[in-house]
C-alpha cells in the first residue's frame, strides 16, 4: 500500500463525546469565536456519504490535506476505500 501524505485522521468518538464537542463549537460560535468554531466542526468525523462524495469530486487528496476525520467512513467502507 501506498503511503498516504499527510496521514489520514481517523479518530473515532462517542456518541457522548461527540456530542460534547458539538456543544463546544455551538458556544464558540455564539461567542462569535469562528476560529475555535471551525477547529471542533473538524474534529467530528465526516459522513460516510459526503466523504464519498467528496473523493469523487476533490480527490483523496483534498480530504486528506483539509484533515477531515474519516473515521465513519473507514468504519463503513473499510480500510481499502483509501486506496481504490
Amino acid at each position: 500500500m501506498e503511503t498516504l501524505n499527510p496521514a489520514p485522521v481517523i479518530i473515532h468518538y462517542t456518541e457522548d463525546e461527540e456530542y460534547e464537542i458539538t456543544i463546544q463549537a455551538l458556544e464558540a460560535r455564539r461567542n462569535n469565536n469562528e476560529e475555535e468554531y471551525e477547529r471542533l466542526l473538524m474534529l467530528l468525523p465526516g459522513l460516510p456519504e459526503i466523504m464519498n462524495f467528496f473523493k469523487r469530486e476533490f480527490g483523496l487528496q483534498y480530504i486528506l490535506d483539509a484533515g477531515l476525520n474519516l473515521s465513519k467512513t473507514i468504519d463503513q467502507y473499510g480500510e481499502q476505500w483509501l486506496y481504490e
